[in-house]
């Protein structure tokens, strides 16, 4: 099967370092604890290795600035009369309206971009924001079967352990505001849900699916042959390509269909005029912990 290009992680040098597909994270993981222990004890070098949680704009060690006497502070973190939240904040996303461009600090997708683009827009009281992340976006290879002559269906590409389709528009209206921070949520299966639908099922035992039914056992065998049993005490060597399915890049097939995988990317960013800091959280999961590994972001408004 072929192997894909291994996520790497840039050094605060010049050179940098792959990570073999058969561990994605191993490294990554290594470097985000240490660069979070660098952060914990403050020694030397911690600093731009740690997560953004930098204060939003009018706001100190002591918490927000006070709001003006007889307005609130609203969840948002905007100040206005209680009755006027709403308004105020939809005042803070017509603020921060336009394209903003920018990187994930530490992290490099396949094609080697660390790139982020938003484009940010208010239309009558909905935001809405648009999000490339990458490079450029490539048409997915078409769906090929081969099945007995040792074929395989081809893989999606991308970065190993990430849902992020690169270069792809992503939308999203699930965009907010809390204490002066602009958060949003984007979820990912658009990208990949024409090739999870491009998957061919298959029939073994004059049943038809996408992956075997749940009272199947099923597993690998020598060489690149799997075994697969219907019955009880039963198994036979079948060609691995008709259980594909069950491992399908960016899809979760089941007997009777392949939808795209639920992952999101969650943004938390901080804006001070043109310029924007924050974090996100990819959707790369810990294969030690199973948490989500967050990276900072840097943006700068390009234009209004």
């Amino acid at each position: 099967m072929k192997m894909k290009k291994g996520l790497q992680r840039i050094s605060t040098g010049s050179s940098s370092e792959s990570l073999p597909a058969a561990s994605p994270f191993r490294v990554f993981r290594r470097v985000v604890l240490l660069r979070a222990l660098a952060c914990v004890v403050g020694v030397a070098g911690g600093g731009s290795g740690c997560l953004n949680t930098s204060a939003s704009p009018g706001t100190g060690p002591g918490g927000p600035a006070p709001c003006a006497q007889g307005t609130v502070r609203c969840p948002s973190g905007a100040c206005a009369a209680a009755e006027a939240c709403a308004d105020a904040t939809l005042g803070l996303s017509r603020d921060a309206q336009g394209v903003w461009i920018g990187y994930f600090e530490n992290l490099l997708f396949a094609s080697g971009s660390d790139a982020l683009r938003i484009s940010m827009s208010v239309s009558g009281d909905e935001v809405s924001a648009d999000i490339k992340m990458g490079g450029d976006d490539v048409p997915l290879p078409s769906s090929q079967y081969k099945g007995a002559d040792g074929g395989w269906f081809r893989d999606a590409g991308g970065t190993p352990g990430f849902e992020v389709r690169e270069g792809f528009t992503y939308h999203t209206t699930d965009v907010r505001w809390q204490q002066l921070r602009l958060k949003m949520t984007v979820p990912l299966g658009e990208a990949w849900k024409d090739w999870c639908a491009a998957f061919p099922p298959s029939t073994y035992k004059g049943v038809t699916f996408y992956c075997p039914p749940a009272e199947w056992v099923f597993g690998n065998g020598e060489g690149n042959t799997c075994v697969i049993s219907t019955t009880l005490f039963t198994s036979e060597t079948v060609d691995c390509a008709i259980l594909q399915g069950c491992s399908l890049d960016h899809c979760s097939c089941n007997v009777t269909s392949c939808r795209p995988n639920d992952a999101k990317v969650s943004l938390d960013i901080a804006l001070r005029g043109d310029t924007a800091d924050g974090s996100a959280l990819l959707g790369g999961v810990d294969p030690v912990t199973l948490e989500n590994i967050p990276v900072n972001v840097h943006l700068t408004r390009i234009s209004h």
